[in-house]
């Protein structure tokens, strides 16, 4: 019973580090966007008041699906997350 326990935990451990490391991530690409200016934002198709709608996941770019680039389904608005956003070093 102690090795089910044991994988249990280890188990758990694995997936809040997990979670962690992504929340990092996201937390650092958020800060890259507000870092950025109004004129760079711009560029990559999304303005300031769009970053609080991309930290939360539910930013849906209307302009971008207008553009041809679609979501999978061909008919819903393309949402851009903050992955997709993030600009090269």
């Amino acid at each position: 019973m102690s090795r089910l326990t044991s994988a249990a935990t280890l188990s758990l451990f694995q997936r809040l580090s997990q979670r962690f490391a992504a929340w990092r991530l996201r937390r650092q690409e958020m800060a890259e966007l507000f870092c950025m200016n109004d004129r760079d934002l711009a560029d990559i198709g999304i303005s300031r008041g769009d970053l609080l709608a991309i930290s939360k996941g539910t930013f849906e770019n209307s302009r971008t699906s207008r553009q041809g680039v679609m979501s999978a389904s061909r008919h819903a608005p393309a949402q851009v997350s903050v992955s997709q956003t993030r600009i090269a070093a």
